[in-house]
């Protein structure tokens, strides 16, 4: 008896960063994963030509823009969560 497979759907935030973008480029290779790359920013290097990846501009401290999200995929098997020092750095240097 054949395995059935199912498509899994993942969210990753942060898709546009250099961590970002592999892992949804890693993701994305395997058919069976729904990619969902939310950032505040698309980055030109992000996955093209996989019908399995979607992204979203998204500003995860929009909270009425995340429940929307959350709304349209309530069935998500998994959270990436990337986010890189430099954007951390910024809003440090942004704060004092």
């Amino acid at each position: 008896m054949g395995s059935i497979l199912m498509e899994r759907k993942i969210l990753v935030t942060g898709c546009s960063g250099l961590v970002g973008i592999e892992v949804c480029m890693t993701l994305a290779h395997n058919r069976n994963i729904h990619v969902i790359g939310v950032d505040i920013k698309r980055n030109k290097y992000l996955p093209n030509g996989f019908d399995n990846f979607t992204y979203y501009n998204l500003d995860l401290t929009d909270k009425k823009a995340v429940d929307s999200l959350f709304e349209q995929y309530p069935d998500l098997d998994g959270v990436i969560i990337v986010l890189e020092l430099k954007v951390l750095q910024l809003e440090q240097k942004k704060n004092h």
